[in-house]
């Protein structure tokens, strides 16, 4: 960090014969960000946890997982990097993103570099496809690392497969647990059946799956989570299929990476506008003229995503705390990069040569304007 240009100061700087509680409170007091690292031991130190409350109270925190270990309680709200399979480099994309954070909270970015860095590095961009706007893997630039057609339809057909045995057994063993896993299983047998080829599509399929399983391990699911698991281990071998990559350039800067999603305060309130502007978007009849069906169903999906989190309120649990937040922030971080670079596509002077129907876009243009505006509260 410190030869990434960050000024850092950690308890063995401490200098001899200091209070070591006082100095370090202190710290925590004039820091302008406070990293926290946790780990199967730091977990279970209450002088971490405590340090890590003032921290989070104060605005300042911002942590990292070492290891595959559950965040203590009350911390599901803050953002996190996840470096559990780090194995110490400093190229490594986790570790670029983590500096990105603390660079951002040392020097916040303006406005305009946080819609450039939306636009550049979301995980999904808006593209002209056929006369409307479409959805396309981030880098654009990019491709697969693997060019094995054959292979590919075979990894459909086990996706296909899985999914059903899936679906059959939940009719038969009727689990007790939400149905929302049985419509994310379907999602994904209708995806494999019509080969879609979007990564971060299935990506979201995968997290939906892995968030399902976490926040009702207990539960009774006679069976049928082993068959979940392996759904979303089949989908994960499609990833070097569809995944756009882009070689990294030594003589270059490291890529770009999005900016840290902040919910904090009133998140309820913006996230039911969010949701409320994407709604109002989907019911124009200018959408169906401006987006393709894909673009549409990643739409209506991330509507349902803010939709669910918002139901999700009643539970103060922490588990149901954590699945709140990251199903909002899987939606925010998908639509925020999708919209911003479907703002440009819309603006009339492009929207003129690139799509079918210019006017439409010229209408739903103010409409994705003020969703950006609402989306960029969140960063």
């Amino acid at each position: 960090m410190i030869e990434a240009g960050i000024s850092c100061w950690w308890d063995q700087d401490i200098d001899p014969g200091n209070e070591w509680r006082n100095e370090i409170a202190q710290r925590i007091k004039s820091a302008t960000v406070v990293l926290t690292f946790w780990t199967e031991h730091s977990t279970g130190s209450k002088g971490v946890i405590e340090e890590a409350s003032k921290a989070q109270a104060a605005g300042k925190l911002t942590h990292v997982r070492l290891d595959n270990v559950e965040l203590p309680y009350g911390f599901a709200e803050t953002q996190y990097t996840d470096l559990s399979n780090w194995h110490g480099s400093a190229s490594d994309p986790r570790f670029q993103s983590l500096i990105m954070v603390l660079h951002d909270r040392l020097f916040p970015p303006g406005r305009e570099m946080v819609l450039h860095r939306i636009a550049k590095a979301g995980p999904v961009s808006a593209v002209p496809q056929r006369g409307k706007i479409g959805l396309q893997d981030v880098p654009i630039e990019g491709k697969p690392s693997v060019d094995d057609p054959e292979d590919l339809g075979n990894r459909f057909d086990a996706v296909v497969h899985d999914c059903l045995e899936f679906l059959e057994q939940w009719e038969e063993l009727q689990p007790n647990v939400p149905s929302t896993i049985k419509r994310n299983i379907t999602k994904c047998h209708d995806m494999a059946e019509s080969q879609t080829r979007n990564w971060h599509l299935w990506e979201r399929q995968i997290k939906y799956i892995e968030i399902r399983l976490a926040e009702d391990e207990e539960s009774d699911w006679r069976g049928t989570h082993e068959i979940a698991s392996l759904v979303a281990q089949q989908i994960s071998g499609l990833k070097p299929h569809l995944k756009p990559e882009v070689l990294p350039d030594l003589n270059q800067a490291p890529l770009e990476t999005a900016p840290e999603i902040k919910f904090g305060e009133e998140a309820n309130i913006r996230i039911a506008e969010t949701a409320d502007a994407v709604a109002i978007i989907l019911d124009r009849p200018d959408s169906r003229e401006v987006f393709n069906e894909e673009a549409r169903e990643f739409l209506q999906e991330i509507e349902k995503d803010l939709a669910e989190g918002m139901e999700r309120q009643g539970d103060s649990s922490e588990g149901a705390s954590q699945s709140r937040f990251r199903f909002w922030k899987l939606a925010i971080g998908g639509l925020a990069g999708f919209v911003a670079t479907a703002v440009t596509l819309t603006a009339p002077n492009i929207a003129a040569n690139l799509l079918t129907n210019p006017d439409a876009a010229k209408t739903l243009h103010s409409y994705l304007e003020d969703l950006l505006n609402l989306l960029l509260t969140f960063f």
